[in-house]
């Protein structure tokens, strides 16, 4: 009887550290998982802030195109009103010079 209940005492004790071993793993497991959860989040976070700031960059260039664009339209509009005015002056001295010769 003696050796059966050390038997038994032996074998709940092997029974209770494998217990205690499974359940270490499985807090270690769930550890393990809710740590790389965290990082999944936090790479998600980054890859939306960096798509963030693509967008960002993007709609900045493309108001900086627009405004060069019209940068530009403005100032073949005064390079266009400039010319018609050189060529008014032209034109008129051209006249004034005809009248000058058609008074001598």
């Amino acid at each position: 009887q003696w050796e059966q209940d050390e038997l038994a005492k032996k074998q709940k004790e092997m029974d209770d550290k494998e217990r205690e071993k499974s359940e270490k793993r499985r807090i270690a497991l769930q550890e393990e998982a809710a740590r790389l959860k965290n990082l999944q989040k936090e790479r998600q976070q980054k890859q939306d802030e960096i798509a963030a700031e693509k967008e960002r960059l993007r709609q900045l260039e493309e108001e900086m195109a627009r405004k060069a664009q019209e940068e530009e339209m403005e100032r073949l509009k005064r390079l266009k009103e400039e010319e018609r005015k050189r060529r008014i002056i032209i034109e008129e001295q051209e006249a004034l010079e005809r009248e000058k010769q058609r008074l001598a």
